[in-house]
């Protein structure tokens, strides 16, 4: 792939971040992706490039997209026989998302990030357009949680890889509708407290160590014992 449309591709998602930002906090996440995808798709038309999404937003979300199967690039200006030959122009394919984290922006919270990846043509698989499970754990985990199984057998297998109990688990899950019996799941399976386990917001490109959700100052003496809380407060109780 030419250095020079890397530049240029960088400079895509430049402008589709500038554009959403200016609709930070607004409430308003449809515009902040509307305004991402237009930036995106205006500067993507300026490249020399042959270019084609194979990976969108489909037609899933009731706003704005760069819907799969679209073209862009130079070759699709009107006057582009004039601008270029068009059978020499290089052919990617191209994944994208203008704005992943809508709802950060509109709330005024960090995360959102305007997403792009790029190959040479039949580069990309072109997946249709679905949801996939998707399961991480820690090292110690790998080759024993399995992705077919409940919640609830993974978490058995993640106490006992992590030698820790299920309590002492914490789990991330993305807050959306798809998950709400996974999520009962996992609650039943006794490992939720507020000060561990938590719930994050629906995006998962990045998953941000300073995630914008708030735990009120209380909430660290639920996991605290008896002798950190003496410790803490000077109280010098015998342990």
């Amino acid at each position: 792939m030419e250095n020079t449309l890397g530049l240029e591709i960088i400079e895509v998602v430049e402008q589709a971040a500038i554009a959403s930002s200016k609709w930070m906090g607004k409430g308003e996440k449809n515009i902040a992706d509307q305004v991402a995808v237009e930036a995106m798709r205006e500067r993507m038309n300026k490249i020399h490039m042959r270019g084609r999404i194979v990976i969108g937003e489909g037609e899933r979300d009731e706003a704005p997209m760069l819907y799969i199967g679209e073209e862009v690039g130079i070759c699709t200006q009107p006057n582009a026989a004039s601008l270029c030959n068009v059978n020499e122009l290089v052919e990617i394919d191209i994944a994208v998302d203008p704005c992943e984290g809508t709802n950060l922006v509109a709330y005024g919270q960090n995360g959102s990030m305007a997403v792009l990846a790029i190959s040479e043509k039949g580069g990309l698989f072109a997946a249709p357009d679905f949801y996939m499970k998707k399961l991480a754990a820690p090292a110690a985990a790998r080759g024993h949680v399995d992705i077919n199984k409940s919640a609830t057998e993974n978490l058995k297998i993640l106490s006992e890889c992590l030698n820790r109990s299920v309590e002492e688990l914490v789990v991330v899950v993305m807050d959306r509708p798809r998950h709400k019996d996974l999520i009962q799941e996992i609650r039943t399976a006794v490992i939720w407290y507020k000060a561990c386990s938590v719930v994050v917001p629906d995006y998962h490109v990045d998953y941000l160590a300073d995630n914008p959700w708030i735990h009120q100052p209380f909430e660290h003496y639920e996991s605290i014992n008896p002798a950190e809380l003496a410790k803490k407060e000077n109280l010098g109780v015998a342990e």
